[in-house]
């Protein structure tokens, strides 16, 4: 199975999945951190209310995250279909 989550539904954590922020993005009301886990790109997406652009500035940033396993999509990996 492969397992997905949408960027939306992460959240940073003070304990969790630990992860790196290589880039921030600033897109309006939300940022977009691209950030690596175990050799794999992800992004997470956060509102502007909640972080400051600086506090993820010049890459490689270790930051936890959290996620509501009811969110969690799951799929095939040969055929890529949804199985829930």
């Amino acid at each position: 199975m492969t397992a997905g989550i949408r960027p939306v539904h992460i959240d940073l954590a003070q304990q969790g999945i630990p992860a790196e922020i290589e880039v921030c993005e600033m897109m309006g009301s939300e940022m977009h951190l691209h950030a690596t886990v175990n050799g794999k790109d992800i992004i997470i997406v956060v509102p502007t209310t909640d972080y400051k652009p600086d506090q993820f500035a010049g890459g490689n940033v270790p930051v936890n995250f959290t996620f509501d396993t009811s969110l969690l999509h799951l799929f095939n990996p040969e055929t890529g279909k949804n199985l829930f």
